[in-house]
């Protein structure tokens, strides 16, 4: 798979992960961004990546890449990804990049989710 070619979603537009968002969008990446805050990815959208309401939204993207600063957050984003676990398309690679200051893993996350 080519990097024009590659789907990114991005669950979590704060300070870093806005900023780790432009880059991959100014190398040509097609990003899409999901937040709470909707207002927070509209400089994302302005320039250049698509805005999905929910995270089970990013499902169909190549890579998923979560940035969220609290282990509620956290579990919140687990548990609307995995809603689709019945569906018969798998989810996508996803790397979880939350520092949630704690040291046990939240509900729902495990070495293999």
């Amino acid at each position: 798979m080519s990097v024009s070619t590659l789907k990114i979603g991005w669950i979590g537009v704060g300070r870093m992960g806005s900023e780790l968002v432009t880059r991959l969008l100014d190398a040509g990446h097609d990003v899409t961004v999901c937040n709470p805050t909707a207002s927070k990815g509209q400089a994302l959208a302005d320039h250049g990546a698509a805005i999905a309401r929910r995270p089970v939204d990013l499902a169909d993207h190549d890579r998923v890449f979560s940035m969220v600063s609290s282990r509620r957050d956290l579990e919140e984003v687990v548990t609307s990804a995995t809603e689709r676990a019945a569906s018969p398309i798998a989810l996508p690679i996803w790397c979880a990049c939350s520092a949630t200051r704690s040291p046990r893993p939240c509900n729902g996350c495990s070495p293999t989710t």
